[in-house]
């Protein structure tokens, strides 16, 4: 056999023995040094994966929030392990594969503008953040914000009621008109918003409300009541009683507006309508001047807002007197008369459906020559203004003198206009004390002429004043009314004249029957334009008919000053 020296041997099999070792040593370095990196690895991807759900925790908080009412959103309920049937609370574990590990959440709530009152901020910056109890770490938050407006946030009056169907006149359908009382209003709250009102709570104080008020043509509130208890025990309907026995004839605005028990206010219900009680209120102010075989006669106007004409009644002795004469105007000057001789008067107002009010109290007056004898200076400095934007002409002028010997002193002033300034004067005003007059009468786009006259209290009365004029009113402005429809639903819709009665198309074109209602697609809105100036009522319903109503949820139908929008 062929021998082999030890080197040869060596030499073949590639490393020596030592050299092995030395690589072995080498490579247990090597994987000692790579043990902590991963290690270490695998630790930062535990992290990761604990941070990852901690996002999804908050996300899907975040998300449940964004669902609750608005004024669900308190620190209490969010921390609350009962709140929407368990879905928030500060505490979640969470397990995967026999591990579970624990995350805890934070709220933290801020209201914006942050002094606001409560319920009257503009919207809720919500903040959620959660972490897990380590290991893993480094534990690093999942931090999300969200932004909750508080508009129309409150609870949502579905359907408003105004009745008995008593208190209308069946003569008008088309023009819903209140002859009676009381006015008898019911609302009715969504139901998923019944909660929200906390109608139970035996302190009334910690209650949600409805708001009821009652509002002239004018602005001026003329009824009020926050109402916290429900209707015969039923909940979301609450109810109010307006007694209208003493409201002057005319226009009212019915608003009805809930609020919750945390004070979130909703929206706002409107619905208008005329008002034209059977026995208009007595006239008041009668007063009766004599003078040379005369007697002069006023008294405060009528504010009815359908009035028609006055009833003069006279007689020779009291509690006799009888129908004299009709007057448009508050004021007469009865002659010719027997000096020495007493006269009776009383005066009563008759509205545009011929009711009567009760008499005014008696006034007497005996005619005879007066020691004065000498009217009062001529008014001077008469100017004429038209008001931009109204019927209205505005009329000044500087008091005048009595220079009776002895004087008896300006009673008032008498007020007329004329369309040519060259005759036919029609009187406004009689005996009216003030050097300012409001024509209101004076009408849209017309043209008029006025001149002036005073008169003492002997009923001298001077020389009218130059006329003035011509002086024209502004057109009537024409606006528009945009319908937002804000339901997954089509609507029609409706568009009257509350003081004429009158029903409009799309473009403006008036008519006195009722037409066929404009629909209106789901999240669409429509425009009524060159409607007069005025108020309207906008009636909403998901039937051709009309029936059942959509209550109104924002907005009204006021075009007295401008463009407006209504929304359902």
């Amino acid at each position: 056999m062929n021998r082999r020296t030890l080197r040869a041997v060596r030499a073949e099999a590639g490393f020596s023995f030592v050299e092995l070792l030395v690589t072995i040593i080498i490579a247990a370095l090597a994987f000692a040094a790579l043990v902590p990196l991963f290690v270490q690895a695998q630790s930062r991807n535990s992290a990761d994966n604990a941070r990852n759900i901690a996002l999804q925790i908050a996300q899907d908080k975040v998300e449940k929030i964004r669902q609750l009412d608005y004024d669900q959103i308190t620190q209490g309920n969010l921390e609350s392990t009962v709140t929407a049937g368990g879905q928030f609370g500060t505490d979640w574990d969470f397990t995967r594969n026999g591990v579970t590990r624990h995350f805890t959440i934070q709220y933290t709530i801020v209201p914006v503008p942050a002094n606001a009152p409560a319920g009257r901020e503009q919207y809720k910056k919500v903040e959620v953040s959660v972490a897990w109890t380590a290991p893993p770490k480094p534990v690093k938050a999942a931090v999300l914000q969200t932004l909750v407006y508080r508009q129309f946030a409150g609870p949502e009056i579905t359907s408003v009621n105004v009745g008995p169907p008593g208190i209308f006149d069946i003569n008008l359908p088309d023009v819903p008109t209140i002859i009676g009382s009381p006015v008898v209003i019911d609302a009715y709250l969504s139901p998923e918003d019944i909660t929200s009102m906390d109608a139970t709570n035996p302190d009334p104080d910690l209650r949600g409300w409805i708001k009821f008020t009652i509002t002239s043509y004018t602005g001026v509130t003329v009824a009020s009541q926050d109402v916290s208890t429900v209707y015969n025990n039923e909940p979301g309907h609450y109810q109010y009683a307006w007694d209208n026995s003493a409201a002057q004839d005319g226009v009212y605005r019915i608003e009805i507006t809930a609020v919750s028990a945390t004070k979130t206010q909703g929206s706002t219900a409107t619905l208008s309508y005329p008002v034209a009680l059977r026995l208009p209120p007595a006239p008041t102010g009668l007063v009766a001047v004599p003078g040379d075989r005369l007697v002069s006669l006023s008294w405060d106007p009528s504010g009815i807002g359908d009035f028609h004409h006055y009833e003069l009644w006279r007689g020779t002795a009291s509690g006799n007197a009888t129908h004299y004469l009709d007057l448009a105007n508050p004021n007469f000057t009865d002659q010719p008369l027997n000096n020495g001789d007493t006269f009776f008067y009383a005066v009563c107002v008759v509205d545009t459906e011929g009711n009567h009010s009760a008499l005014s109290g008696e006034v007497s007056a005996t005619p005879a020559v007066p020691s004065d004898t000498v009217p009062p200076s001529v008014p001077a400095g008469l100017a004429a203004t038209k008001l931009p934007n109204t019927g209205t002409i505005s009329l000044s002028w500087n008091a005048s003198t009595d220079y009776g010997s002895p004087a008896t002193g300006v009673l008032g002033y008498i007020v007329e206009r004329s369309a040519s300034g060259a005759g036919g004067w029609v009187q406004l005003n009689g005996s009216y004390p003030n050097v300012t007059y409001l024509d209101s009468s004076a009408g849209w786009l017309s043209t008029w002429y006025y001149h002036v006259a005073a008169v003492d209290n002997a009923m001298n009365v001077s020389a009218f004043s130059a006329p003035v004029g011509p002086v024209t009113t502004d057109p009537q402005p024409k606006y528009s009314l945009t319908v937002n429809n804000t339901n997954g639903f089509g609507i029609y819709v409706w568009v009257q004249n509350v003081g004429t009665g009158q029903w409009y198309s799309t473009s403006g074109v008036a008519q006195t029957t009722k037409p066929a209602g404009v629909n209106i697609k789901k999240n669409k809105s429509q425009a009524w334009a060159n409607l007069p100036s005025g108020l309207y009522n906008v009636y909403a319903s998901t039937s051709t008919s009309g029936s059942p109503p959509l209550t109104s949820q924002s907005g009204s139908g006021d075009l007295s000053a401008g463009n407006n929008s209504i929304t359902f």
